[in-house]
């Protein structure tokens, strides 16, 4: 059984990125999504919330989201935390 997150996590994350960045997208409840996952032969469930950033490409900002992981696993009590980069090119 997957259990609620608090709304003020959520709530206190997205206050702190768009201070940092400028603004974020999160999207949970328009289209929610569940994650279904093995590890070490324990099935897990989770309720996944993706946070969209459009940041600079640089070491600072790696370094930054390396450690905001790390904040992220225990706010969350996570084994990981997927977090990706993705080169966009804008028109």
């Amino acid at each position: 059984m997957m259990e609620d997150v608090e709304i003020e996590k959520f709530e206190e994350i997205e206050k702190e990125l768009v201070a940092i960045f400028g603004g974020i997208t999160m999207g949970s409840e328009i289209a929610p999504l569940r994650g279904v996952w093995l590890y070490k032969g324990v099935r897990y469930k989770d309720q996944i919330v993706k946070i969209e950033i459009v940041a600079e490409d640089n070491k600072r900002t790696e370094l930054f989201f390396q450690n905001y992981k790390e904040r992220l696993k225990d706010m969350f009590q996570q084994l990981d935390i997927l977090i990706t980069i993705t080169a966009i090119r804008t028109v």
